[in-house]
């Protein structure tokens, strides 16, 4: 009984010691999150505020590695810095476990010997626990928001189009395609011209480590010998291409979500893509719909071998 008991012992001073004086961390905690990591990972990206009662920014990205991890810097209130780490593990299309590793550079052997005090709550762990868990409420609230069904494989139809050529940040491409719709729509009247489809996004570059892209913003018509490009308008022919394919339920401004798991189905599937998708938007925002219903076939095309 000595024996085990000094066995016992020894063993959680070793783990006492490596915890204190070696663990990278101080924390680790663990939460499931819809969709894939690609959608959580942007999500995440896009965090700004540590807690909700502050309004400014005070998160700021150290490092990440697209779609499976990121660590971020956060000054508190207190002036005391944290660090966190996110992993992101894919368990399928809808969920996604994600591990969060926390560590307070100041005060980290008083913080740690209080979190293994078993007589005494941390105010560290306890205060990280609420932060933690109003953020997966958070989450879990802005992907209540969309909805992203991802499938195998499609075909989009060949079309001609009149587009106008936009840049912008992925987040900012519908307040591109507002600023630019007018124009269309005029050259659409001016040449007596019905739309032959839904209007559409397709991009034409894609810098995913700066979150930018060019694209065209299109509206299907026919063509006929009398049309004319202007300065903005472009007639193009857009073919059909055999893509990864998901339908986006949501704000368009959120549809870019769609591409980024697509992109990383591809990435973790070995698909060969060209990551250059298209949008195909169904529901005019302006008709009064709840944006929950609101849908749009993404297509994100398969590399021509």
């Amino acid at each position: 009984m000595k024996k085990i008991i000094s066995i016992s012992l020894l063993v959680a001073m070793i783990a006492a010691i490596w915890y204190l004086f070696i663990k990278e961390y101080d924390y680790q905690f663990r939460f499931k999150a819809k969709y894939g990591p690609a959608t959580v990972y942007q999500e995440i990206l896009n965090w700004e505020n540590f807690t909700q009662t502050e309004d400014h920014k005070n998160i700021k990205v150290i490092s990440k590695e697209p779609f499976s991890g990121i660590l971020q810097q956060v000054k508190l209130n207190n002036k005391n810095t944290l660090l966190i780490e996110w992993e992101f593990e894919y368990i399928n299309d809808s969920v996604t476990q994600v591990l969060v590793n926390t560590l307070q550079k100041e005060n980290k052997f008083k913080n740690r010997f209080e979190i293994l005090n078993p007589f005494k709550k941390s105010s560290h762990l306890t205060k990280l626990k609420e932060n933690f868990s109003a953020f997966n409420k958070m989450l879990n609230a802005r992907q209540e928001a969309y909805k992203i069904t991802i499938s195998d494989t499609a075909t989009s139809s060949a079309l001609d189009c009149a587009c106008i050529t936009s840049k912008a940040t992925v987040e900012n491409k519908a307040n591109a395609m507002v600023a630019t719709v007018g124009t269309i729509e005029s050259y659409l009247l001016d040449n007596d011209l019905k739309l032959q489809g839904s209007p559409l996004l397709k991009v034409t570059k894609w810098n995913i480590d700066k979150n930018e892209i060019v694209f065209d913003f299109c509206f299907p018509i026919h063509f006929n010998s009398s049309l004319k490009e202007t300065g903005e308008i472009q007639l193009k022919h857009l073919q059909s291409t055999k893509s990864l394919f998901a339908v986006f339920n949501g704000n368009y401004r959120q549809s870019h979500l769609a591409w980024l798991d697509l992109y990383e189905k591809a990435r973790r599937e070995n698909i060969a893509i060209n990551p250059l998708p298209l949008e195909i938007y169904f529901d005019n925002p302006m008709n009064g719909m709840e944006s929950a219903e609101w849908r749009a076939d993404i297509y994100m095309p398969l590399s021509v071998q």
